[in-house]
């Protein structure tokens, strides 16, 4: 599998506002609708799951991220499909699922997880540290976001190094919660036009302000095993 079609993206948006739809699903038939669909053109199709779905304990579909790489690319073999040709991606990677238990040990579980879908090939990673854990509010402040965030990208980068992926990142909120909306839709262009999520926009200049205790900025400085450095790419990424 290649990530270089969503290395490319920043590029090919500036130039010509070329996109990838991200199909996150882990019906059968959703799945293999993707892939006939894929088929009849050229590029790729990514396909993810969420930290709900899918994670090391086996989420509610009970697939790790190892098993639903197998599961997608069994569909594609029953489909003459070109495993080469699909993308995998983590969709809210963070303590979500954990969320009930003191934040230590949620971030430990959500360690475990992230690295799990890096070894298993998923190449596009959407970290996601907003929400509170057990005795935090429903979301935790911006430069507590950063910190988080940056502790698991260590790990993927960690885990991308040893397995020998070059995994890409989506950092932030502006997209819908794990399992869709749990609140009255918004206008996600005036959110935008804010400058990002429904705090006013702060998230981008709080995953700066998060570096300066060692987090986003000490990522920055950091280097994977294959001599890499961690970036963060601060744009949303919208369904």
């Amino acid at each position: 599998m290649s990530g270089e079609t969503l290395a490319a993206l920043p590029r090919l948006s500036r130039q010509s506002g070329a996109g990838i739809v991200s199909i996150c699903s882990a019906h059968p038939r959703v799945v293999e609708a993707a892939l006939r669909e894929t088929a009849s053109r050229n590029g790729e199709v990514l396909i993810e799951a969420t930290c709900n779905q899918v994670n090391q304990e086996g989420g509610y579909t009970g697939m790790t991220p190892e098993a639903f790489r197998h599961f997608v690319e069994g569909i594609a073999a029953r489909n003459g499909f070109d495993a080469g040709r699909i993308i995998l991606g983590g969709d809210h990677l963070g303590p979500n699922p954990w969320k009930h238990l003191p934040a230590e040990e949620a971030l430990q579980r959500a360690e475990a997880m992230v690295d799990a879908y890096v070894r298993a090939g998923f190449e596009k990673i959407h970290l996601d540290t907003s929400m509170g854990c057990a005795g935090e509010g429903a979301a935790v402040p911006d430069e507590v976001t950063a910190r988080r965030a940056a502790r698991l990208a260590t790990v993927a980068e960690a885990a991308g190094g040893q397995a020998g992926t070059r995994p890409l990142y989506i950092i932030g909120t502006e997209v819908p919660t794990p399992g869709g909306a749990i609140e009255e839709p918004r206008d996600a262009r005036a959110d935008l036009a804010r400058g990002g999520d429904r705090d006013g926009g702060s998230t981008p200049r709080g995953l700066r302000r998060g570096g300066a205790g060692g987090g986003v900025r000490a990522c920055h400085r950091a280097r994977g095993s294959a001599g890499r450095r961690i970036r963060f790419r601060e744009r949303p990424c919208l369904r």
